[in-house]
């Protein structure tokens, strides 16, 4: 996956969501963006004490407009790594994965669900379900299970739900694609859980095994946006292609607040939050950091400037 490495540092400060638009929009150039398309991610970092043998983390999403049925879109809320080992969470409008408890099934989509991954591995003796998984050899292992939401407030939770046994590992900051196999070396089992805030509903995605008896995160995290399935047609409304295409004006806009990190049962405060745009020719988002309410807010589907590695003023 590719990744710009492109960074705007944001110094908005307390900004009302009901702000008006921060880029004037701009006629962009004659292009198609192909799927899977990132509009934007934002790196953040948490102090680093608080992410020391840790628990539980949580982090919340509200989703204030309504998602159409038919468009493929991804949430990813929290991304990063626990002690070396990279991991990535997500709520999908269109999931796929093949069901644990059909013998020989193929890979199946089942709708709205969430996904929770390991990358640079490909051990699936490592991951634990009743829902459906997805791997690709030393790329990633990941689970995937149903869960229902759309517009509404939503808590994504990872926590330690277990232990196994086995040899120590060296030290706590592993390398990202050294293997620990769970039959040698202990390891903690990491539970995802996914909560409707307005009904209480909770829905278990599943278990990930990482290596280690004491879990250290990387302060650092990143959340994405992904639209996917369909690529996105920035030139003339009826060009032709051999897979689905979405024309940009017809793009749903989203609005979405992410934020209320928790570790362990303590509010944490995001120290810095940085963008990085993945086509900064082809811009369909914007966020903002509310230093105040200790959240980022988002809007993709709607064209804006493109932008530079300039400082962002509102």
């Amino acid at each position: 996956m590719m990744r710009f490495n492109i960074k705007i540092y944001l110094t908005i400060g307390l900004l009302g969501f009901s702000a008006p638009c921060l880029f004037a929009q701009k006629k962009q150039p004659d292009s198609v963006a192909l799927s899977p398309f990132f509009p934007l991610n934002v790196g953040y970092a948490l102090d680093s004490n608080a992410t020391k043998d840790i628990k539980r983390i949580s982090i919340d999403v509200e989703i204030k407009t309504q998602i159409p049925d038919d468009y493929h879109y991804c949430i990813s809320a929290l991304n990063a790594a626990f002690n070396g080992k990279k991991f990535h969470t997500g709520l999908a409008t269109h999931t796929n994965g093949i069901p644990v408890k059909i013998k020989n099934a193929k890979d199946t989509v089942f709708g709205q669900g969430a996904v929770f991954t390991r990358w640079f591995e490909g051990d699936t003796n490592l991951i634990a379900t009743k829902g459906f998984t997805e791997s690709r050899s030393n790329s990633y292992i990941s689970i995937r299970n149903k869960a229902i939401w759309n517009k509404g407030r939503y808590r994504i939770t990872l926590y330690k739900s277990g232990y196994k046994k086995g040899k120590p590992i060296p030290g706590q900051n592993l390398k990202y694609n050294d293997q620990y196999p769970l039959t040698v070396y202990e390891h903690s089992w990491i539970t995802m859980t996914v909560e409707n805030l307005d009904t209480r509903k909770k829905w278990v995605i599943g278990s990930m095994a990482f290596p280690g008896k004491k879990i250290d995160m990387d302060p650092r995290f990143e959340i994405f946006l992904e639209q996917y399935g369909a690529a996105i047609n920035y030139g003339a409304k009826n060009r032709a292609l051999d897979k689905p295409i979405i024309y940009y004006k017809d793009l749903p806009k989203i609005e979405l607040i992410i934020g209320n990190v928790t570790i362990d049962g303590e509010k944490q405060q995001l120290e810095k939050v940085n963008l990085r745009v993945r086509k900064p020719e082809i811009n369909i988002a914007r966020e903002v950091f509310n230093a105040g309410k200790n959240e980022i807010w988002f809007e993709t589907g709607e064209l804006q400037e493109p932008v530079s590695g300039s400082k962002i003023k509102p």
